[in-house]
């Protein structure tokens, strides 16, 4: 029986799977996802037996090369549990939904540990897009949008990645003021939604949904055409008068999507190369108190310019030699290979930076919807939606005033990704603590950085000195810039949203369906 895979009654009467191959574990897994999956309202035995298997399997798994696949299984059990739970209605709060996304993302962060024999590029492809749907789902539709094209650069057929980005550039043409971004959003997601086709993946709700999606861009694209008092221009390349030093910063921006600007979204090139967010433009000149808000926002973005250029720096040596305050100093040399330079240091102010900008998008979305928090001193982004974080996670009163706001809402769950404290937190965000190890070192301790990975046995005697890769910490920063810059998109968002909800016009809204699933499941011990 070992190398057999047992069927349903046989799996529930199993005491433990501890000697059967790997391959075998997953496809024991598939047995109980598709019984679970084609019964969900009659389930529950096997649900918990399931969840057993599961926490039993991530001890032989977690480290292998199908972990990937194990916790793509994990997140099925979590949206299968959830669909048989009532939610809060008075809540954005989804504990099964906030389970799903973690184990997306530490299947996903499990791709380093796959070898070529256990890849399927379509299990992977479905991990990324579900992931990107959940986080739609959410309102995230800047970061869902990452994931689909992330699947579409290793497969560009894949049906439910390409509908899935048409829907998020048509939710994002609805959400924006400025009729050129709206033109651009709406031109690229009618050209999407021609390319879907039916397949197994993909089923006919899907594709009625695509459909309908794709209905209605024709008909935005032709009234937002119509009002556009500009020619309508397409992608442009860089001015020829602009130095080769700026044309490789910004083709660097645009590579890593962080310039302040939707048009990265719609994947154009100089359009897309500037930093032009503003908070609701037809109200700028006529209310003096907006005033206080677009000089808050000024300050969020000139900290996150500057955050950004530190790190190009910092990350660009070849940008020139080394500076001349960078040199006669006496250094000891511990034999430890750690990096001093001003270029590290760049990365460090980087990183600090964008901590400081959380702190101020929580002041600013304390303010601007009146969240009536007084206590200043400990207003971060994280606890800002509570009434008394961490130890009563109910939101405020304050904060339910605007549940119709799809991108407060999606603020509200990106902060779940900011880590402030050991105690009392689930994490949705693998990297979280890592993030905040970074940070508090930085500001309280030391740390230190060498080229090559380390492990424990290169850690000196201070139990203070964090150690790290300095492609790693690289990849730490990265990730927060992209993710400031994406908090900073969905602010501009959620108040364009409020200064807008009581105009006349009405604007039809989509919202993402559950992940999908295929028809064929992959059979693992053949």
């Amino acid at each position: 029986m070992k190398n057999r895979v047992p069927n349903l009654n046989e799996i529930l009467n199993l005491q433990k799977i501890s000697h059967f191959p790997p391959r075998v574990l997953l496809d024991i897994h598939g047995v109980l996802f598709n019984y679970c999956r084609n019964n969900a309202e009659n389930c529950e035995h096997v649900l918990i037996k399931w969840k057993e298997l599961l926490d039993e399997s991530e001890s032989i798994l977690k480290n292998g090369s199908f972990a990937y696949v194990l916790y793509y299984y994990y997140a099925h059990y979590w949206t299968i549990k959830g669909s048989r739970t009532p939610q809060n209605t008075d809540d954005w709060y989804n504990y099964f939904q906030e389970r799903t996304i973690y184990c997306l993302r530490k299947s996903v962060a499990s791709f380093e540990h796959m070898t070529p024999d256990d890849t399927y590029n379509e299990m992977i492809d479905q991990i990324l897009t579900n992931l990107g749907a959940e986080l739609a789902d959410m309102g995230r539709n800047v970061e869902a949008l990452g994931y689909f094209r992330r699947v579409l650069d290793l497969n560009n057929g894949f049906n439910m990645a390409i509908g899935n980005t048409g829907i998020c550039l048509l939710e994002l043409a609805q959400s924006t003021e400025p009729l050129l971004e709206k033109f651009h959003l709406l031109q690229i997601a009618k050209s999407t939604f021609e390319k879907v086709q039916d397949d197994h993946i993909v089923t006919n709700e899907n594709i009625t949904k695509f459909e309908e999606a794709q209905r209605v861009t024709e008909i935005h694209l032709k009234s937002v055409a119509k009002q556009l008092s500009v020619p309508h221009i397409g992608p442009q390349d860089f001015p020829k008068e602009m130095q080769q030093e700026e044309k490789d910063y910004r083709n660097w921006a645009l590579q890593n999507n962080l310039f302040l600007n939707l048009l990265c979204e719609a994947k154009l090139r100089d359009e897309a190369a500037s930093d032009n967010l503003t908070l609701y433009k037809s109200k700028q000149k006529k209310e003096s108190d907006f005033q206080k808000y677009i000089g808050y926002f000024n300050h969020i973005i000139e900290h996150f310019t500057i955050s950004r250029w530190f790190f190009y720096e910092g990350t660009h040596p070849q940008l020139g030699e080394p500076h001349f305050s960078e040199m006669r100093i006496s250094y000891s040399d511990l034999g430890d290979d750690s990096i001093i330079s001003i270029g590290k240091q760049k990365i460090f102010a980087s990183f600090m930076l964008c901590y400081s900008i959380l702190d101020k998008l929580a002041l600013f979305i304390n303010d601007y919807f009146d969240l009536k928090i007084f206590q200043r001193t400990d207003l971060n982004l994280r606890a800002l939606w509570y009434q008394d974080f961490p130890h009563n996670k109910n939101l405020r009163k304050s904060v339910k005033n605007f549940m119709d706001n799809p991108h407060l809402k999606a603020l509200y769950w990106l902060s779940k990704d900011v880590y402030y404290r050991e105690q009392h937190e689930e994490i949705i965000e693998p990297s979280a603590r890592d993030w905040r190890k970074i940070r508090n070192h930085l500001a309280h301790e030391f740390i230190r950085v060498t080229e090559k990975e380390w492990d424990d046995s290169s850690r000196t005697c201070d139990p203070n000195n964090y150690c790290i890769s300095y492609k790693e910490l690289q990849d730490r920063c990265l990730s927060m810039l992209q993710l400031i810059r994406d908090s900073v998109v969905y602010l501009t968002l959620a108040v364009t949203h409020e200064e807008t909800k009581n105009e006349s016009q009405h604007i039809n809204s989509y919202s993402f369906f559950d992940s999908q699933f295929s028809e064929e499941p992959i059979n693992f011990s053949k």
